[in-house]
């Protein structure tokens, strides 16, 4: 009898539907700074993109943006330039670069696999976020995800599960939902990270 009751409980659990919504991981490294000067190279992204984002950002964690140069010169200690370019047929929409301040990337270009080079104590002190136009034209939604999906990365974070998603470092612009703005959790790790 008593292997029949556990036996239909065990029965019952299983046939109860559970949703794991995964958070994003740690790549391991920082954005060194607090201050971002956004150098903006693009066409299919609109200043009221970036500013919604950068206002997401702000009140997530203690970062402040302020527009940049247009173009892609010397200095770049704090800048954060988004370029936007056809890059064909590719395995991805945004790729996120992190650099150190002795110029070494934080990730190869183009797969994205992590260099080893960025580290907690020697985190990213530029990047350069591209968007592969090939993909494009990007609705509002998608445009809202890349931005915020991108810098993320910049900030340290990786990707989280797929579908269904409570984050925006969903690894994929179909995951669905398709966040637009940071998530509890994004915001919640950016705070602590950032406070």
């Amino acid at each position: 009898m008593r292997n029949l009751i556990f036996t239909s409980v065990f029965l019952v659990l299983l046939s109860i539907p559970v949703v794991v919504l995964s958070t994003p991981g740690d790549l391991g490294y920082r954005y060194i700074h607090n201050q971002v000067i956004s150098r903006l190279l693009i066409t299919s992204f609109t200043n009221s993109d970036f500013n919604s984002a950068s206002a997401d950002f702000s009140s997530a964690g203690n970062l402040s943006f302020s527009p940049g140069p247009s173009h892609l010169n010397p200095p770049y200690t704090k800048n954060v330039a988004f370029l936007e370019s056809n890059f064909g047929s590719v395995p991805w929409v945004g790729l996120a670069i992190g650099y150190t301040a002795s110029d070494q990337p934080c990730a190869t270009y183009p797969g994205g696999s992590l260099t080893g080079n960025c580290t907690m104590s020697n985190g990213a002190d530029y990047a350069l976020i591209r968007f592969n136009s090939y993909y494009a034209p990007f609705s509002a939604a998608v445009r809202a995800n890349l931005i915020r999906h991108e810098f993320a990365h910049i900030l340290g974070l990786s990707h989280s599960g797929c579908s269904p998603t409570d984050s925006v470092m969903a690894p994929s612009i179909s995951c669905t939902p398709l966040r637009t703005t940071l998530q509890p959790i994004d915001q919640s790790i950016i705070n602590t990270w950032y406070p």
